[in-house]
Order: structure tokens, then sequence, then C-alpha cells
């Protein structure tokens, strides 16, 4: 991993040394992770479900992802999740929507970025 995109990453809200501790510092085997989270679904079917009131569906959605994040130290992304999730466990939607629209924002940019660095 070169010491630019270490860089990036963490401008981006990556715990960069949290994230290679809980993968042994093992770099590759942490990019290799990494470039796979784009790839998943979690996202989109959380906005599908979003779009569609199904609470229960968005929350499962929700809390993959926020493990997803939780597991690559994805931090910004996270501090959204987490309250994203318990308030659609509780079955709150009444901030969701403006959760979701940040989520969506940080979203974009750090899946842009692994995709640029993966190209």
């Amino acid at each position: 991993m070169t010491s630019e995109y270490k860089e990036k990453l963490q401008a981006h809200g990556v715990n960069l040394n949290s994230a290679l501790n809980r993968f042994m510092n093992n770099e590759q085997l942490y990019e290799r992770i990494l470039s796979k989270f784009p790839m998943d679904e979690n996202f989109i079917l959380m906005e599908k479900s979003l779009a569609e009131n199904n609470i229960s569906q968005a929350f499962q959605h929700a809390h993959t992802l926020k493990g997803l994040a939780g597991t690559l130290d994805l931090t910004t992304l996270s501090n959204i999740l987490i309250p994203m999730t318990e308030q659609l466990r509780n079955g709150e939607t009444e901030s969701i929507q403006d959760l979701f629209n940040h989520l969506k924002i940080e979203y974009k940019h750090i899946c842009e970025l692994i995709a640029e660095h993966s190209a």
C-alpha cells in the first residue's frame, strides 16, 4: 500500500492503524479485503429497502454494512451507521433520511477512492 493511498484513506476517515492491527499488520490482506468493499450490495439494498419503507430489511442491511465498516475501520461510515442502525432497530424513522443522505455522500467518497486505487 503506497503512503499516498494510506494518507488518502486516513483523510477519508479510515483508522488505518487500528485496521492494520486487526489484520495483524498484513497490508496486502487489508488492501485485498478493502478493495472488495465497493462490491458489497448492502448499501444498495438498504437504499431500496428505505425507499420501499421496509424498515426491518433496511435494518438488516444497515447492520451488515455497519459490521463491514467496523471491521475495516471506516470510521466516518461507522459514525453514521451506528446511530442509523439503532434507530432502524427501534423503528424510529424520523431522521433516517437525513442520516442516509449523509451516509450516501461519505459512502460514495470512500468507494470512489478505493475504486480509483484498485484500477
